[in-house]
């Protein structure tokens, strides 16, 4: 290849590095950029009217609270039923096991 040919593929070279370092640098820009801002407190607001809406906030979230309260109560009452099943379960299964663990000694002791 010519010496100008050598240098076109060198430009070449040095654009591609230069478009790899734009997308990195654009991508750290929005990296480091605040994805979305805190809202700010409202100073110019009605006093009443700010009341009011901190007043329906907190009815909504005392909902929310209910509605996982009964939530909660409702799961902890499902499983205190699943494990009294279980251990319902579980003695029946003792008790068939012992049953059986005879049933096989006395085969054991006719032969």
């Amino acid at each position: 290849p010519s010496d100008l040919e050598a240098d076109d593929e060198d430009n070449q070279e040095f654009d591609s590095l230069n478009q790899s370092d734009s997308t990195v640098s654009s991508l750290v820009h929005l990296v480091e950029a605040p994805t979305r801002p805190r809202p700010g407190t409202p100073t110019g607001d009605n006093p009443d009217e700010l009341l009011e809406r901190a007043q329906e906030e907190n009815r909504r979230l005392l909902s929310l609270l209910e509605d996982r309260d009964h939530k909660i109560a409702t799961l902890e009452a499902r499983v205190a039923q699943l494990q009294r099943e279980l251990a319902q379960e579980k003695e029946r299964l003792r008790e068939e096991n012992t049953a059986l663990i005879r049933a096989m000694a006395a085969l054991a002791t006719a032969k």
